[in-house]
Order: C-alpha cells, then sequence, then structure tokens
C-alpha cells in the first residue's frame, strides 16, 4: 500500500516533509500523515477509528512504527502547512490526468479548504436547473 501511494500516486516527498509544525513532535509526522492517507484509502471515517486501527494488531500491516491515539493526529494535522498539502494533491492530480484516470469521467467534484468550488462548478452546467445525464 505504501508503494502505491509512494510511486503510483507520487506522495514520497510529502511523506518525507510533510510540512509538520509542531514543536517538539514526539510521534513522527510520517506515521501520523501516513495514517491518515490509509484511512482515506481504506474510507476509515474517523480519527478515533484510525487510532483504534493503529492500536490492534493490524499495525504491522498497516505500515505505523507505533501506536497513537486519535488526539495525536488531531493535534498534528491542526499545525500541519497547508501549503505543502496542497501542491501534493496538485501533484497527485496532475498524475492521475497523466495517466487518465479521470479520461471516462463527466464530472469531476473536488473540495479543498471546504470551499463550494466544486458547487459553482456543478451550478455552471446546469441546463434549467437539471444536471446533464
Amino acid at each position: 500500500m505504501q508503494n502505491y501511494a509512494c510511486h503510483c500516486l507520487g506522495l514520497k516527498t510529502y511523506f518525507e516533509q510533510p510540512g509538520d509544525g509542531r514543536p517538539h513532535p514526539h510521534i513522527p509526522a510520517q506515521d501520523l500523515i501516513w495514517a491518515v492517507v490509509m484511512g482515506h484509502i481504506l474510507r476509515v471515517p474517523s480519527f478515533l477509528r484510525l487510532a483504534w486501527l493503529v492500536h490492534s494488531p493490524v499495525r504491522v500491516n498497516f505500515g505505523v512504527d507505533q501506536p497513537f491515539g486519535d488526539d495525536a493526529l488531531a493535534y498534528c494535522t491542526e499545525r500541519m502547512d497547508p501549503e505543502t498539502t496542497r501542491l501534493a494533491l496538485a501533484a497527485t492530480l496532475q498524475q492521475a490526468k497523466r495517466n487518465k484516470a479521470f479520461e471516462n469521467s463527466r464530472f469531476i467534484g473536488l473540495a479543498l479548504d471546504g470551499t463550494g468550488a466544486g458547487r459553482i462548478l456543478l451550478t455552471k452546467n446546469l441546463v434549467g436547473g437539471v444536471i446533464p445525464s
């Protein structure tokens, strides 16, 4: 799974330098960020569930060296540099486009920073209030 995220999605440099803003981290940011990415890949809905996975015997297969709680995930993600994450996301999307991952998709929805950019794009494509099929 790490091989897929690092090489196919192009996130290797992001995992090496994720833009950790914590002054004195006890848990490496790489482990925390990897857990968050794994949570998205596996569709784990919350930090609490991620923490449960990290404390379970699955942790060895999960690719995380030491256990941590949901509060460590929240603390780290609050202090991450958003620009580093944006650049990693943009590079991943460019890679997916190069690989023609969106070739058969008519619409692509993407929400960044909680904006309504995807919603605005969709409403511009409405014809008479109906989404074209």
